[in-house]
């Protein structure tokens, strides 16, 4: 009767550790060149809303990513 291996791979399907997206939005004064940073938040869609409210004509605003890249500019 032969012995029934298990397999034992060297790449885990499943993640050790939950990954979450956080982003965050930034804030320049055209005038004072003044930089804020609001956030953290868990979705784009809020980013996004609140970058929207935060621009004027004097406030540009930016969303990064983990990566800090800026992924939307309103």
């Amino acid at each position: 009767m032969k012995k029934k291996l298990k397999s034992y791979g060297l790449f885990r399907k499943k993640p050790l550790t939950t990954t979450s997206e956080s982003f965050r939005v930034l804030s320049v004064n055209k005038t004072t060149k003044e930089i804020l940073v609001h956030g953290p938040f868990t979705s784009l869609r809020e980013a996004q809303q609140s970058a929207d409210d935060l621009k004027t004509s004097e406030i540009e605003a930016y969303v990064q990513g983990q990566q800090n890249r800026v992924i939307y500019r309103a």
